[in-house]
């Protein structure tokens, strides 16, 4: 869950309010402006009616952010907490072991991040002026009832300037995400490929598997496209050795 951001409906409540304000001023001359204070009226009331909305899921938010924190997790950004010491993660609310990690992508206006970006204007791969209106990572994981998990750092959002204050800062936060993940990733390939097998802590988050069921697994997220041909091999080929 991600904290809702209200200071822009308290700023439009508070305009409306000065308005509706001033309208009654005029109303003996312009009667018919009573219509128009309705709407105004309608428009305060909804907006009240957001804020109090957005109080009410950010303490929800605060809440299940506190016990996350009271179990040993570290924040990284919104969404998203680790515990390196029992190599366990908490994401979007799930918690899973480092080794359900499988792979992850940083996704910009529906177009995968080949490159991260750099948050200097001089090394910032775009040119022209552009709007990013989605900004978020794609995590896959050990799971083949819902095999993906989105980290979005635009929600609730509306489209910001690339190469503004604001979306480097966004941006800034996506790239530590990222490679965190990548590091998480790099350290379960190590213990499969050092060990063959995931740590005794991680047993507590995911079922002990035969490599044969977990070979079936591995094949069923590549042909659906989750795996690349070479994280597919890597793990088909740990597997196969365990078999034999």
């Amino acid at each position: 869950m991600t904290k809702q951001n209200e200071k822009q409906y308290i700023v439009v409540a508070i305009l409306l309010a000065i308005i509706l304000t001033l309208s009654f001023i005029v109303i003996p001359i312009l009667p018919a402006i009573i219509v128009l204070d309705i709407i105004i009226g309608v428009m305060i009331f909804l907006a009240i009616r957001k804020i109090s909305s957005i109080r009410k899921h950010n303490k929800q938010v605060k809440k299940m952010e506190e016990q996350i924190y009271n179990r040993g997790y570290e924040k990284i950004c919104d969404g998203f907490f680790i515990n390196e010491k029992e190599h366990s993660l908490n994401l979007q609310g799930t918690y899973l072991g480092f080794s359900q990690i499988i792979d992850c992508e940083l996704m910009e206006n529906k177009q995968q991040v080949s490159q991260i970006y750099q948050t200097s204007s001089t090394t910032h791969t775009h040119t022209m002026k552009e709007y990013c209106t989605e900004l978020y990572i794609n995590i896959t994981i050990e799971n083949l009832d819902n095999p993906t998990i989105k980290l979005d750092f635009m929600e609730y959002m509306s489209a910001i300037l690339i190469g503004s204050k604001k979306y480097n800062k966004i941006l800034e936060q996506a790239n530590h995400a990222m490679a965190t993940l990548k590091v998480i990733i790099s350290k379960a390939n190590e213990q499969y490929i050092n060990k063959g097998r995931v740590t005794k802590i991680e047993h507590r988050y995911i079922n002990e598997k035969t490599p044969e069921e977990k070979l079936k697994e591995i094949t069923k997220l590549y042909e659906k496209g989750f795996l690349t041909e070479y994280e597919y091999g890597i793990k088909k080929k740990e597997l196969l050795d365990k078999i034999k």
